[in-house]
Order: C-alpha cells, then sequence, then structure tokens
C-alpha cells in the first residue's frame, strides 16, 4: 500500500496547547484562523516598509500613466 493514506476519526480528540511565542509570521499576507473560536492576533507594523511599499507603488503608477 505504498503511497496510500488512511484517515478516521478518533475516539476521542487529541488537543495540543501552543504557546503564542512558538507562532511566527512572515512579511506580506499571513493567515491565521483556529476552528475552535475567536484568534487574536498583535504583531508590531513595519511603517518603513509601509513607506518603502507606497513609494514603489506612487513610482509604478506614474511610469504607467
Amino acid at each position: 500500500m505504498s503511497g496510500q493514506y488512511l484517515c478516521y476519526e478518533l475516539a476521542e480528540p487529541v488537543e495540543y496547547t501552543i504557546d503564542p511565542q512558538n507562532l511566527g509570521t512572515l512579511y506580506g499576507t499571513n493567515n491565521i484562523w483556529s476552528s475552535t473560536g475567536d484568534v487574536e492576533v498583535t504583531y508590531p507594523a513595519d511603517t518603513k516598509l509601509y513607506i518603502d511599499n507606497k513609494i514603489t507603488q506612487a513610482i509604478a503608477n506614474a511610469l504607467n500613466s
């Protein structure tokens, strides 16, 4: 049965508790969700990256006009 997967429902659910410090993010879009309720995410904004992106977009728009 090489390459085959078997999935089945467990008699009792397995729960994992994770420390918020274990969840890292990257620049760009990060999607974080939970099937068990609300999720709260706190992160520091990189204002230099934001401004650089706005300037790059403005230059691209000016060149394409």
